[in-house]
């Protein structure tokens, strides 16, 4: 559970920049694949709120849709910090 706390708080935020990246260049395709990646991140470790959210971006995407990429992204990198210190917090107590 450690390990996998760890590398979720070292790669999220790389991995929350190349969804970006995807959704400023209108990329449905990747946009699917990373926000399927990060979900599935969010979902083995519980969170909730960030799975919920990248599922109905990947959902979206799949549809051949992409949503407002400040808002979209405004959000998930809000859960993101939410969480951030949560989980490192969790990594040191185990």
């Amino acid at each position: 559970m450690v390990r996998l706390l760890t590398s979720y708080v070292a790669k999220t935020p790389a991995a929350i920049d190349g969804l970006a990246e995807a959704l400023n260049a209108g990329d449905t395709e990747q946009v699917r694949d990373q926000a399927h990646a990060l979900k599935g991140s969010a979902a083995n470790l519980g969170i909730q709120a960030m799975s919920t959210l990248l599922a109905d971006l990947e959902d979206t995407a799949r549809a051949g849709d992409l949503p407002d990429p400040l808002s979209t992204l405004d959000r998930i990198r809000a859960t993101y910090q939410r969480i951030e210190p949560i989980c490192a917090g969790l990594a040191e107590e185990l």
